[in-house]
């Protein structure tokens, strides 16, 4: 588990082929400029991610 303090410092995430397909919580990594996230994810939600400017990402199912 990573703690909240820790999540704002991330900047890139790339959960890329990771046998992911739920991502509740990244709304928490208010710093993340870029995600990679090519999984089976049944939905994604980064309203919250405001910094984000690159968004890499499969159809979700």
């Amino acid at each position: 588990m990573l703690l909240l303090p820790i999540l704002v410092e991330y900047t890139i995430l790339n959960v890329n082929s990771q046998n992911i397909s739920d991502l509740t919580g990244i709304e928490d990594f208010t710093a993340l400029t870029s995600l990679v996230a090519i999984n089976q994810l049944t939905s994604l939600d980064v309203s919250q991610n405001t910094a984000l400017t690159d968004l890499s990402c499969n159809q979700i199912n």
